[in-house]
């Protein structure tokens, strides 16, 4: 979650030695103020960091804070919140429209509001801790 230049230029380092050629850094449920910090590095990382021999960051991963209370699995419960298409537009902006990929609990989506926004907008709604 700290997305931290050193985190992630270890990452892409290592994963070509498995034969992964790109990732998605990922946060996970975490306080709003984690998760816009974890976004806006992962942001600025991307924008300076494209290596030869490393793995390409070609965007993030949102694993949460829209998931289900009792399937929460590792995420902290006391972070998670109801999905919510102003929230996301927050989280996207910070992080720069790479956000490509949200996992997130669609019975809690009102209207299917935020899941329908995704797919508008080309990015992709997982169903995870559902």
């Amino acid at each position: 979650m700290d997305s931290t230049p050193e985190a992630l230029t270890t990452i892409a380092k290592t994963l070509p030695l498995e034969g992964t050629t790109s990732f998605l850094a990922t946060t996970m449920t975490n306080p709003s103020s984690n998760i816009e910090h974890a976004l806006r590095n992962a942001a600025i990382y991307h924008q300076k960091n494209n290596h030869p021999g490393q793995a390409e960051m070609i965007g993030i991963h949102l694993e949460g804070p829209f998931i289900k209370q009792n399937r929460a699995g590792a995420q902290p419960t006391s972070s998670i919140i109801r999905p919510d298409v102003s929230t996301f537009k927050h989280y996207q902006s910070l992080a720069n429209d790479l956000i490509k990929l949200v996992t997130l609990a669609p019975e809690l989506d009102d209207q299917t509001e935020l899941t329908r926004y995704l797919y508008e907008n080309g990015m992709i709604a997982s169903v995870g801790h559902s």
